[in-house]
């Protein structure tokens, strides 16, 4: 980011918006579909070892890894009260 200096960040070299879209694509396909030829540990344990991490629920945790995601869970942590 030391190239990149002052009120905007943006890439120290010319790049279209199409070179953009395809370097991002990229990227997210590699770490996201776990096809980093040289990764020792899943980007699943990466997200858990430094859990929580801002922006990120518990079911885009579950996503990454995998699971089901329970859209009842609110339920799970209730209390019933009965006279």
């Amino acid at each position: 980011m030391f190239r990149t200096q002052g009120s905007d960040f943006g890439f120290p070299y010319p790049i279209s918006k199409r070179d953009q879209e395809k370097a991002l694509n990229y990227a997210k396909d590699l770490f996201f579909n776990n096809k980093w030829p040289k990764q020792v540990h899943l980007l699943s344990w990466l997200v858990e070892k430094f859990w929580p991490v801002k922006g990120w629920t518990d079911e885009d945790l579950a996503k990454l890894k995998g699971e089901k995601v329970n859209k009842t869970h609110e339920l799970d942590r209730g209390v019933v009260y009965t006279l």
